[in-house]
């Protein structure tokens, strides 16, 4: 749209394809008029009932579209792959450069300048992003085994759901922070800090990888089922317990921290706040000064609520009875409210599959990095000869054949490192010369004993996992694959006939 021009109207039909907010499209997707069209209208933003009380804050569509020209520019290059490949929630653009001008509104810039603020604000989400290595936290973070434990036992909390507009729910319990743990959290994140060479504090750069988690993982999940973006929550902080002990410990340099660093790298993604259990005082009294000195639309995102029963009210305003935690008097019945501690919600769930992956993928290595042949190069005749082990350091390229699905066909993975990659269905084929030849990894054929060597692996472990299916399919049956795998090893190293086929499925 250019400056000036009339707003476009909207599509006659929505495009064939309804999945719109896939979060890796092909450009000439991303481009198309109609995808932007939709993204732009169903950002959450300009539908938020909050905001819409507030029309004269909201960028104006040619804002966004000037901002969108901006990007396009070779000079922003950086910018625009940065935001289609890590900042943008569900990889809507537009969506997401609305956030971005909205910030710039807040600076009182407006039209052209907005567009250029902007543009200001997402290269300083950049520069964070970069100080702070955010785009590997999720993979690769530097935090040792059992660290989200103690991080969930000293600040208790939980991706919790959605409310009934679709926005995720995260809920802090801060009366329930163990000071003492928190202490020695901050300090053991302070150590790790130094030794790692990070820019903040580890406890602040774990509570920065849940916010990641919850933008690209959780949003973007939510957007694929909801079928528009998702780039809105709900926080519901309870404060039953909190005194002034919580004010000369850790936890105020903490929040500090995060507040700095949230700013840039997640603007305007908050629906509401919830603060819950205040004190009369403080609710009665000390907040409705307190938020003269804030912007409109930021009073009213902050409900404080002094008594349980308007806490549960507002709560069922918001979201269903099924979807409250017992806690809070609703009637959720999942794993984590049935143990009524917060340990992470989903977060906690998508950090044990990851390890579980993790597992997996150090097998995978380990079997890579050890080949059994029998001592007459490709004689399998004998059962009875010694076996012995040759070593090397495994290639730096893989040759990968994916296998073929059930219907025959052989497909293509869509993540370097798919489910079948890792769980070991496939053979590990030993070339002429393995220091100089490429290993590759192709699917078990159901045919007699090859005469190359093999170090055989399992088929049944990945046998229902659709080919391809990047995360999803790597965490369906991580525990069998894993279980498959270590017999596999074990046959293998022990067995001095040759390769044997090994057929099984763990219990479930």
């Amino acid at each position: 749209q250019a400056p000036g021009s009339a707003t476009p109207s909207p599509p006659s039909a929505a495009p064939a394809d309804s999945n719109l907010f896939a979060h890796r499209r092909p450009v000439h997707e991303r481009q198309c008029l109609r995808w932007w069209w939709c993204c732009l209208r169903e950002g959450m933003l300009r539908t938020d009932p909050i905001v819409q009380k507030y029309p004269q804050y909201l960028p104006t569509e040619e804002e966004v579209s000037l901002t969108l020209e901006l990007i396009q520019r070779p000079e922003h290059k950086e910018l625009k792959k940065a935001l289609t490949e890590h900042i943008a929630i569900a990889g809507c653009l537009p969506s997401s450069l609305l956030r971005f001008c909205w910030q710039a509104r807040q600076d009182k810039k407006f039209g052209a300048e907005c567009a250029e603020g902007a543009l200001g604000w997402l290269a300083r989400c950049l520069a964070v992003r970069v100080k702070l290595n955010v785009d590997s936290l999720l993979d690769n973070g530097p935090f040792p085994e059992k660290w989200m434990e103690k991080y969930m036992s000293a600040m208790p909390i939980s991706f919790h759901r959605t409310d009934k507009q679709g926005h995720p729910v995260m809920i802090q319990r801060l009366g329930n922070v163990d000071l003492e743990a928190f202490k020695e959290l901050w300090l053991e994140g302070e150590e790790l800090q130094a030794k790692a060479g990070l820019a903040v504090n580890a406890v602040v750069l774990f509570h920065i990888r849940s916010m990641e988690y919850l933008t690209q993982v959780v949003m973007g999940a939510e957007s694929r089922k909801r079928g528009r973006v998702v780039d809105r929550m709900l926080a519901v902080m309870d404060l039953e317990g909190v005194g002034l002990k919580h004010l000369n410990s850790p936890l105020k340099a903490f929040f500090s921290a995060v507040a700095q660093n949230s700013t840039p790298l997640f603007p305007e993604i908050l629906h509401a706040n919830l603060v819950a259990n205040v004190p009369w005082i403080v609710a009665k009294a000390g907040w409705p000064i307190a938020k003269s000195f804030l912007h409109p639309v930021t009073q009213d995102k902050f409900c404080m609520l002094s008594s349980s029963a308007e806490f549960k009210a507002k709560l069922l305003e918001l979201m269903a009875p099924e979807d409250i935690p017992p806690y809070f008097g609703g009637k959720c019945t999942c794993e984590e409210c049935a143990g009524g501690a917060l340990r992470g919600g989903s977060l906690w769930d998508f950090e044990q599959s990851r390890r579980r992956g993790e597992a997996a993928a150090t097998l995978e290595a380990a079997a890579a990095a050890k080949v059994v042949q029998p001592p007459n190069g490709n004689d399998h005749s004998t059962g009875t000869s010694p076996m012995r082990e040759r070593r090397y350091t495994p290639p730096q390229s893989l040759e990968i054949t994916p296998p073929r699905s059930r219907g025959g066909d052989t497909e293509k993975a869509e993540a370097p490192w798919g489910a079948w990659q890792l769980f070991g269905c496939c053979t590990l084929q030993d070339h002429a010369s393995p220091s100089t030849s490429p290993l590759r990894l192709a699917p078990i054929a159901a045919s007699p004993v090859p005469k190359a060597p093999l170090l055989v692996g399992i088929e049944d472990a990945a046998a229902e996992m659709p080919v391809g299916g990047g995360l999803l399919a790597l965490l369906q049956r991580p525990l069998n694959a894993l279980l498959a795998l270590l017999v596999a090893l074990l046959l293998a190293v022990l067995s001095a006939a040759g390769p044997t086929a090994v057929k099984g499925r763990a219990a479930s």
